[in-house]
């Protein structure tokens, strides 16, 4: 067994040459598939010669959630990772998750959160921060997502629609990870433009009618800006405990 690596870009990231060598050295990765939505940006790096590499041009940007849908039908593996292309990496989480990730599970996501020295499973009733910049899984847990979900709630249909199936999710604790956080998403190239904040609203609108809100069902719009604000609090209090020692 082993592993297809699936990762949607516009080369924004500055360390994603360093996660792109981490991973074709991997035994355990096969292929790594770029999405590549922003063509005329394309680097010449010399690791995107290597054969374990197979990148697929757009005409333009099909966006992130499009992007995993295609990759997902195009690799040869049948595990499978999405990768989001601001993240490093501790690479030994393929070798942990090589005999737990089966056909009778859901995904298996980041937890960015957690700090634990070692590795471990945690099955989960609802993603946590980060969950969706790494995810893993049998090919056979994946649902396409829905064409009018382009960039946002790709990864909590993934979650939510295999939960609905039986299937749990689980998040993997205690790796080590280096993140440009939302380098993307909150580049110039997406979140200043126009029609990023219509796909937002838009989307958000779709998802909230796909999950009425209850009492057990928080708003997307309020949940996402809980995991915003709490990551931040969480990065305050490193910083005040740093600046005391």
């Amino acid at each position: 067994m082993s592993y297809s690596i699936v990762i949607p870009t516009l080369w924004v990231p500055q360390g994603m040459q360093r996660q792109l060598l981490a991973l074709t050295a991997h035994p355990l990765v096969t292929e790594v598939l770029i999405i590549n939505n922003r063509t005329a940006a394309t680097p010449d790096w010399a690791v995107l010669a290597d054969p374990k590499i197979r990148r697929l041009d757009q005409a333009a940007n099909i966006y992130v959630n499009p992007a995993w849908n295609l990759g997902v039908a195009q690799a040869r593996c049948e595990l499978i990772c999405l990768l989001n292309d601001d993240i490093n990496f501790d690479l030994s989480v393929f070798d942990f998750l090589l005999d737990k990730v089966s056909a009778e599970q859901g995904i298996y996501g980041l937890n960015m959160m957690d700090e634990s020295p070692s590795l471990s499973l945690s099955p989960v009733v609802d993603r946590c921060w980060g969950f969706g910049c790494l995810m893993v899984f049998h090919r056979d847990s994946y649902l396409p997502i829905p064409h009018a979900l382009k960039i946002l709630y790709g990864d909590d249909y993934l979650f939510s629609r295999n939960r609905s199936r039986g299937r749990e999710n689980f998040v993997i604790n205690g790796v080590a990870n280096d993140r440009e956080v939302s380098a993307t998403m909150s580049s110039d190239l997406v979140a200043k433009t126009a029609e990023f904040r219509l796909l937002r609203k838009v989307e958000t609108q779709y998802w909230d009618r796909l999950n009425p809100p209850g009492f057990f069902n928080v708003p997307a719009y309020l949940k996402r800006g809980w995991r915003r604000w709490l990551l931040r609090l969480r990065r305050l209090v490193a910083h005040l405990s740093g600046k005391s020692s």
